[in-house]
């Protein structure tokens, strides 16, 4: 994978957490704060925080585009986005109904 993508996919997502509110993404506010904690995106995508650190950090390991595209959900970015990031990944979709269906 390309090593700038990456970079930019981390950045790309510590960007996004820093201005979603707990409420975007289903969670209750007991004070309004701007921006999600890695924590509270880990539990969110069923990832683990440190997953999540490392993917932030520019590192994506092969055969874990599950993982990202988890991720990527949790973060409300539109389906269009989510899916140019998950192919610049590596993920192949086996037919198009799997383009549709996300």
């Amino acid at each position: 994978m390309n090593i700038s993508f990456l970079n930019q996919l981390g950045q790309k997502i510590k960007d996004r957490r820093a201005v979603l509110s707990r409420s975007d993404v289903g969670l209750s506010e007991f004070e309004y704060k701007l921006g999600l904690t890695q924590q509270e995106v880990a539990v969110l995508s069923g990832v683990s925080t440190r997953w999540l650190a490392q993917l932030e950090q520019g590192i994506l390991k092969s055969g874990h585009l599950e993982y990202l595209s988890s991720v990527l959900q949790v973060l409300n970015l539109p389906p269009e986005e989510q899916h140019q990031m998950l192919r610049m990944a590596g993920w192949v979709p086996e037919n198009l109904n799997e383009l549709t269906q996300q």
